[in-house]
């Protein structure tokens, strides 16, 4: 099972320029025919969230969340359009959270 998963072929086989001049979506133009690998690492990962999920996440309501946007007080990406909705990168929230963090005061003896 494992030597037929190694010789079957990839989805990019064959997409060489054979000496030609590169199609505009050639590997590596970035127009989405990257190395598989390169777009299922983790790490390269950053989903957008909706308003919604993403004030849930931080634990706060969406209204708070739209105003902590508008105050600059946390990032977001506003689409382009007639209803120019928010969303917030995972790594943004993450952040937002990390340099917020309230630490318990110490006892007093």
């Amino acid at each position: 099972m494992g030597e037929a998963l190694e010789q079957a072929p990839t989805r990019l086989e064959g997409l060489s320029t054979g000496g030609k001049e590169r199609s505009r979506f050639s590997p590596g133009t970035g127009l989405g025919l990257e190395p598989l690998e390169a777009l299922a690492s983790a790490a390269s990962f950053d989903p957008a969230l909706l308003v919604e999920p993403a004030a849930v996440y931080i634990g706060v309501g969406p209204e708070t969340l739209r105003q902590l946007a508008r105050d600059r007080k946390i990032a977001c990406i506003r689409a382009i359009g007639k209803r120019s909705t928010m969303r917030f990168r995972l790594s943004d929230l993450n952040a937002f959270l990390a340099k917020n963090v309230v630490y318990p005061r110490k006892p007093h003896s």
